[in-house]
């Protein structure tokens, strides 16, 4: 018995200083392990705040060690209390003869380290489930496995028990460890022993804090996955409007070296890629004829140094050689010939070859190197440039041709097989006096001299037209023009199938002006073969005859045979598609009334096979009259059936790029950096999702645009170090905090799509850490119930042999004797006790929630007894309660809880400043006409608690939320915004009301209505009572022999016959022997062997009528409702009086009797 009461007495004593080599802040001589922690897991998911937090309250009790792992071995935490495991681990680590930690961990030396994760811990991973051994430093080892779902992830584990006390055992120790053995016995001495519910309620905590740890780090990985999902959603998205931007390049630029400059450069500003370059080179020579680079900040200029010097490197080389997608993981380490792969840091690079133009390579996160769609529409952008640089190509070939049938002045005539003009140009035409139409279709001899046809002519003719080319010279004497000595030369004319159906023929003459004729006539003819070779078509309006005509490519672009012909405008509106018709004429109409110069339209025509194109039309005034009306117009007809099919992918690109970003359940805001002298300062926010709006409350339109200081009202502005980190490197981060300007808690994710420009995309936690910390608050609270119920069991156990045995001495000792008044002290203090422990079971929520009468004054004035010891003494406490005897019908424990929580509110609003807490009870008569009248009270008589304090006061915006739980203007250690919505539900269940009225820089007055009820009689008032008297046989069992001893003194002198058992097993089996010769049975409920009411049931199958009483100190198991349940006859608590066990007893046997009779 002196041993557990020394145990308490420990417990309750806090003021005694730790030893001095068991301080509070402690760290291990070898350093911090969890450094060489690869794992990471546990550590990184839970966060080392916490990881501490949980490692304090878990050795809080026992004050030992505490070990957390990761599923590999690695430390995720570790934490000395005690001087012996100290001592024990820095011993066991210098055994291991080296400063290196890792070579220690695998040595096998560190004895501490070997035990506490090879045979604790790892074996509680491996096994999943708890372990408990013996330590090799002597003391125990207790593990938990740590889950995160169905996956056991780690291990957490203590130390606990009593260093040895055995000189033999500390002499074997300390040869082990190499220690001095004095030294083992003075820090094993300075431990204080701590009783086994202590350790029990700390391994059931232990397995809490797993179960914690484990939910967090499920959590965490949840949360990785989809932010990489994320991200990676967003960076194609990326990718795609940069694709976009591209492609809307390639339809307007037609300068090859700034479509290729421009493409670089919209391919990274767009937050695409990080970097890109394309290198032209020339097809048969491979060498580079331009370059376009973007993202290399001048780093570029080395590379093309090499190129210069014919150098290809050698991803150049592949890609032109495969043909097809190269990809470079990690460019920085194999690419060293290079100068491009020092800005490939943590990237990789994607290249491909531009048809026969060239290359593009651009650099990607590693992480997305291989990712099927990343390089499909990498392939698709270079394919897109290498079809924009082939028409490029084809446009330049098509103008150099038409260039050279304009300006060359040389006659050049088409002829078919029999002979005839199929085409001719206006310097041939020119030869015969006629105009090229009145020559085309007819015979050569109907101009020429039959017989200088046949002679002179037609035999050239006859050789091209077997397939040679023929040259030569001759004097032709012209109908119009008379004899011009001409060089003639004649090509064979080809049609789509190859077959040779006619002659191209181009003079030259010999004379100045036969020169310039056949010049022109040529300029005409390869005119009109590169307009057939063009896919544009050319059309030519004369509106002072009505008559259009349009070259074979505006018809053979819709599917018609080049003879198929559009001659009027109605010819042309019907081919157009209704709903673009009145456009295409109305452009065409306005230029014609000389409101526009010229146009360009698009619209769709109808083809031969009943399909449409899209078309591009273009158009201007040729001539005009004097009034202003066009009189002749001309123009041309594109294909862009193929760009408006772009067009479209890419404006469904834009709706699934914007639907993402728009439908994402995280905030997302993009930003670029603002730079003063190449030092970031600010950042400006360019948009926003809205998910991002309702997070911050913040509109798109006030957020877009805003630099990040003004919008957040914050200087230094909110995490520009971080991300003008991630802007510079590259390299993707993420982190938990409490953003102040919004008051939240915020998970955010950062990462560079580009240079200067940053993404973020975060969650709101605010919630989360608040159900964090109430856990935690739960944690604590069962820890201390834990306690406060053992306190109590044991206490009541003592008081009740204190106030047993002072009142068997009271009863021997005369009045007169001095004595006497000095042991009625000792019972009067001894009651007290028993109301302390009441009191404290209530704050730890120990006892059955009931409302009954009480008095309020006095429960008001116990509560602010309790809270004078935590108001700091700055704080003056003046109480004005003027009731005395006002009772209510209440719940003792909440009505006290409403005291707490205004004062404690009241203290905290005064806690930077001295101040007054005024605390006042009085009746108030309520009715209709009352200040507190609402709908829900009733009239009638009040009680009124009203608490005024001079502290800060509460601002008018926030008087709406006082009530609303979580809702706190407090720093986050001060509380978690329940404390008014706690009194606020007290209240109104119990039929009150609250009003508070508040001055900011004056302070806050709260008033709380409890309906009063009539005055009755307290049960349980002390009145003077002969003590009752019995003579029946009663059986005692208790395993304390004091209290034995002392019921069965308390009974006897009663006049009863007591047995009395410390033993419940014994007990039952003297009740066994003979059952008939007891007439009551009365036991303790927390015993060892057979508890308290197993003992009853079992009783009562021997002999079911047999009344039976349950006493005890304390029991979770034991009630009063319990007991009636359970078919016991009456249920008592510790301690009792005489007084009571001799008033009880009769009862119980009247009852029984009474039963029996009936």
């Amino acid at each position: 018995m002196q041993d557990r009461f020394d145990k308490f007495e420990w417990m309750l004593d806090k003021s005694s200083p730790l030893p001095a080599n068991e301080s509070d802040d402690y760290s291990p001589p070898y350093g911090d392990v969890t450094a060489l922690n690869r794992c990471r897991l546990i550590m990184d998911s839970v966060g080392m705040e916490t990881l501490r937090e949980i490692g304090r309250n878990a050795i809080n009790l026992l004050e030992t060690s505490v070990a957390i792992y990761e599923a590999n071995g690695d430390y995720a935490f570790g934490m000395f209390s005690s001087g012996w495991c100290r001592l024990m681990d820095a011993a066991s680590r210098e055994l291991c003869n080296t400063d290196d930690n890792r070579t220690a961990l695998s040595c096998g030396k560190w004895l501490c380290h070997e035990n506490c994760w090879h045979d604790s811990a790892k074996r509680a991973i491996e096994t999943g489930k708890s372990t408990d051994i013996a330590c090799v430093g002597g003391i125990h080892l207790y593990a938990e496995p740590i889950y995160a779902g169905q996956r056991v992830v780690g291990a957490i584990n203590i130390g606990y028990g009593d260093p040895p006390k055995s000189l033999d055992k500390l002499n074997a120790l300390a040869d082990r460890f190499n220690v001095d053995p004095e030294t083992l016995k003075e820090i094993g001495d300075s431990y204080k022993s701590r009783p086994e519910f202590l350790v029990e309620a700390t391994k059931k905590l232990l397995a809490s804090f797993a179960k914690l740890i484990g939910e967090i780090v499920e959590k965490a990985e949840i949360q990785r996955k989809q932010q990489k999902n994320q991200l990676r959603e967003l960076y194609l998205n990326n990718v795609l409007k940069a694709i976009r931007n591209v492609d809307q390049l390639i339809i307007k630029e037609n300068d090859p070296s700034r479509l290729i400059q421009k493409a670089c450069e919209e391919l990274t500003d767009t937050m695409g890629y990080y970097n890109a370059w394309i290198v032209l080179l020339d097809e048969h020579s491979r060498n580079m004829t331009l370059t376009g680079s973007a993202g290399f900040n001048g780093g570029f200029n080395a590379f093309q140094d090499i190129l210069n010097q014919g150098f290809l490197p050698s991803c150049v080389q592949r890609a032109l050689e495969k043909k097809e997608l190269i990809v470079i993981n990690d460019p920085k380490n194999t690419c060293t010939n290079c100068p491009l792969s020092r800005h490939y840091h943590g990237r990789s690079a994607l290249t491909h070859q531009l048809g026969n133009f060239g290359i593009l390579s651009v650099s990607v996160p590693a992480h997305f190197a291989h990712d099927r769609e990343e390089q499909a529409l990498f392939v698709e952008v270079a394919n897109d440039l290498a079809f924009a640089l082939s028409k490029i190509e084809a446009e330049k070939q098509i103008h150099i041709k038409k260039h050279i049938i304009q300006t060359i002045p040389h006659p050049i005539s088409l002829v078919s097989d029999n002979y005839r003009y199929l085409a001719v140009n206006e310097a041939y035409s020119r030869f015969h006096n006629e105009t090229p139409n009145k020559i085309t279709g007819r015979r050569i001899t109907d101009f020429i001299d039959p017989d200088v046809f046949e002679q002179e002519i037609k035999p050239h003719l006859d050789r091209c037209l077997k397939g040679e080319t023929v040259q030569y010279e001759t004097l032709v004497d012209f109908y119009g023009t008379g004899n011009r000595w001409m060089r003639m030369e004649y090509t064979p004319f080809r049609n789509k199938e190859n077959h040779i159906v006619g002659v191209v023929s181009h003079g030259l003459d010999i004379t100045e002006r036969r020169q310039a004729e056949e010049a022109l006539q040529k300029s005409e003819e390869r005119f009109s073969l590169a307009m057939e070779a063009s896919n544009d078509g050319i059309w030519d309006w004369d509106l002072t005859t009505g008559h259009i005509y349009c070259s074979p490519g505006v018809t053979s672009m819709l599917g018609y045979d080049t003879t198929d012909v559009i001659e009027n405008v109605e010819q042309w509106q019907d081919l157009i598609h209704p709903a673009d018709r009145q456009k295409a004429y109305q452009v065409n109409l306005d230029c014609v009334n000389n409101l526009t110069d010229s146009f360009v339209v698009e619209y769709r025509m109808k083809t031969k096979d009943g399909g449409l194109k899209w078309i591009l039309g273009r158009g201007r005034a040729v001539y005009r009259d004097v009034s202003g009306k066009a009189l002749r117009m001309a123009g041309t007809h594109q294909d862009i059936t193929e760009r408006k099919h772009y067009e479209k992918k890419l404006k469904e690109k834009e709706k699934r790029y914007r639907s993402l970003f728009s439908s994402s359940h995280e905030g997302i805001c993009l930003h670029e950096l603002i730079y003063e002298q190449s030092t970031p300062v600010d950042y400006r926010i360019l948009d926003v999702n809205p998910k991002y709006e309702e997070l911050t409350g913040i509109r798109r339109d006030q957020a877009i645009g805003a630099l990040g200081s003004q919008l957040y009202q914050s200087d230094p502005v909110p995490y520009l170090e971080i991300y003008a980190e991630v802007v510079a490197t590259q390299s993707a981060t993420s982190f938990e905090t409490y953003f102040h300007p919004l008051e939240k808690h915020f998970f955010i994710s950062v990462f560079s799509p580009s240079k200067n420009k940053f993404a973020t995309v975060f969650q709101d936690k605010t919630n989360q850490k608040k159900m964090e910390e109430q856990l935690r608050h739960a944690h604590k609270m069962e820890a201390i119930g834990t306690l406060a119920g053992g306190i109590a069991h044991e206490f009541n156990n003592m008081l009740g042999i204190i106030i047993g045995n002072t009142e068997l001495a009271l009863d021997d000792i005369p009045e007169s004797n001095p004595a006497t008044d000095y042991i009625q002290e000792v019972k009067v203090a001894s009651l007290r006790a028993k109301d302390v422990v009441q009191k404290l079971l209530s704050v730890a929520r120990k006892t059955p929630e009931s409302r009954k009468p009480i008095r309020i004054g006095t429960v008001i004035k116990d509560a602010l007894n309790l809270m004078r010891r935590t108001i700091p003494a700055t704080i003056d406490i003046r109480t004005d309660i003027t009731c005395s005897d006002e009772m209510i019908l209440g719940d003792l424990t909440e009505i006290t809880q409403v005291v707490i929580n205004l004062c404690t509110n009241s203290v905290h609003a005064m806690a930077e400043e001295s101040g007054i807490l005024q605390v006042g009870l009085d009746t108030l008569q309520v009715n209709r006409a009352s200040a507190f009248y609402d709908e829900d009270l009733k009239p009638g008589d009040y009680v009124r608690l009203t608490v005024t304090d001079t502290g800060k006061g509460i601002e008018a915006a926030y008087m709406d939320r006082i009530y609303d739980p979580y809702f706190t203007t407090k720093d986050v250690d001060q509380g978690l915004g329940m404390g008014l919505a706690v009194v606020h539900g007290i209240v109104k269940k119990h039929d009150g009301a609250i009003k508070i009225q508040s001055v900011v820089g004056r302070g806050t007055t709260v008033d709380v209505l409890f309906p009063l009820i009539e005055a009755q009689t307290e049960t349980g008032t002390e009145q003077i009572k002969t003590l009752q008297k019995g003579k029946e046989r009663i059986l005692v069992v208790d395993d304390e022999p004091s209290i034995v001893r002392l019921i069965t003194q308390m009974l006897t002198r009663s006049g009863y016959e007591v047995v009395g058992e410390t033993s419940s097993a014994s007990a039952l089996n003297v009740f066994k022997d003979t059952p008939e010769q007891f007439d009551l049975v009365i036991s303790d409920m927390s015993m060892p062997e057979i508890s308290g009411d197993q003992l009853a049931q079992a009783i009562k199958q021997i002999r079911p009528g047999i009344p039976i009483i349950i006493c005890t100190g304390h029991s979770n198991r034991m009630d009063e409702n319990r007991a009636n349940q359970l078919g016991i006859d009456a249920f008592i608590t510790k301690p009792f009086s005489r007084k009571n066990i001799t008033e009880v007893i009769p009862k119980v046997l009247h009852k029984i009797n009474s039963e029996g009779q009936s």
